[in-house]
Parts: structure tokens; C-alpha cells; sequence
């Protein structure tokens, strides 16, 4: 089962936490392990420094899998998203507005926003989906 948007931005924010205080805690031990003649500052700058590299590549490359993870399941939630517009919706909307034979892009679009509405709503689709699902329905 994919990752929610949510439940990767709780995983996001629960690997810095995690990255923050691991941190915090070499930066304690250095601290503590300190000669009296030695500038605590010098060495949290020193610890700082060496871990800077790796915690950099570290994030990049958690950012990498989850940008990765969050556009898989945004393509699926617009495949889903489609497929109920084309199925529900768009005979609808041709029905009452297309008789004529032609495209009626402002119709098609209020319709499709109401279904995303709808969907997010009903908790098909987090906010960020929702915010960032995009269709062009008119082409349909």
C-alpha cells in the first residue's frame, strides 16, 4: 500500500527530529568528554562540521524518496480522480452543456474542481493531492 501524503510528511518530520537529536547528543558527549582547556564552542563548530556532509546528503537523499513517493501516488490519485470524472461526471456535463457538439471548458472545469472538492472531503484526497491534482479535462 503507497504512502499518504501525510503519512510521508510525518516521516519527513520524524527523520529530521531524529537527524536534530542524534545531533544534540554527539554534540553532549564531545561536550561532556571535554578537557577544562578546550573551547566548548570550538568543538561543537568541529562536530558540527563533520557531520555537515552527511547530513546534508542524508536529507537530499530522503527528500529524493519522498518527492519520488509523493508523485507516484499523486499520478494515482489523478488516474483516480479521472476515472470517476469520465465515468459520473463528463457524461453529465455533455449531456446538459455539449449538446451542441461543442466543448464547454468552463462547465467541464468548475465540474472537475467539485469532484476533487468532493473527494477531499470524503478524505480520498489530502489537501496537498488535492492542492496539486491537475487534469485537462477539456481535452476529454
Amino acid at each position: 500500500m503507497p504512502l499518504s501524503t501525510d503519512q510521508i510528511a510525518e516521516l519527513h518530520s520524524t527523520l529530521l527530529t531524529a537527524i536534530n537529536a542524534a545531533i544534540e547528543e554527539t554534540l553532549e558527549n564531545e561536550l561532556y568528554n571535554l578537557d577544562a582547556d578546550i573551547d566548548a564552542f570550538d568543538v561543537a563548530y568541529e562536530v558540527q562540521s563533520s557531520f555537515q556532509a552527511d547530513i546534508e546528503e542524508l536529507a537530499d537523499n530522503a527528500l529524493d524518496k519522498l518527492t519520488e513517493a509523493v508523485g507516484d501516488e499523486l499520478a494515482k490519485k489523478t488516474q483516480l480522480a479521472l476515472s470517476e470524472y469520465k465515468a459520473s461526471v463528463l457524461p453529465s456535463i455533455k449531456y446538459t452543456y455539449e449538446r451542441d457538439g461543442q466543448v464547454d471548458g468552463p462547465a467541464r472545469r468548475e465540474a472537475w474542481a467539485n469532484l476533487v472538492d468532493s473527494m477531499n472531503k470524503s478524505g480520498v484526497l489530502s489537501d496537498l493531492m488535492a492542492n496539486n491534482i491537475d487534469a485537462d479535462v477539456e481535452a476529454l
